[in-house]
């Protein structure tokens, strides 16, 4: 976890958790993908290359989340 200042010198907390990523055997053959079980429970996504990213505000309980999803070309095939 990092810790970021803020301007009145408290502190954030950042945590950044990336899925897994597609894996293939030899040119367009892919193995099976399995995603990371952390990144699955904290978000209950099955997409590859996908990051969370969690941040709170200093002395707070409450924190935002946010996910990063990359484009599909939908003209490739899988």
């Amino acid at each position: 976890m990092q810790k970021v200042f803020q301007l009145d010198g408290s502190k954030a907390n950042i945590v950044v958790v990336r899925s897994s990523s597609k894996l293939y055997m030899s040119g367009k053959i892919p193995y099976v993908f399995r995603q990371d079980s952390d990144f699955f429970y904290l978000t209950g996504c099955l997409e590859p290359d996908v990051v969370l990213v969690m941040v709170s505000a200093p002395c707070s309980n409450k924190y935002e989340s946010i996910l990063f999803i990359p484009k599909t070309d939908l003209n490739v095939s899988c």
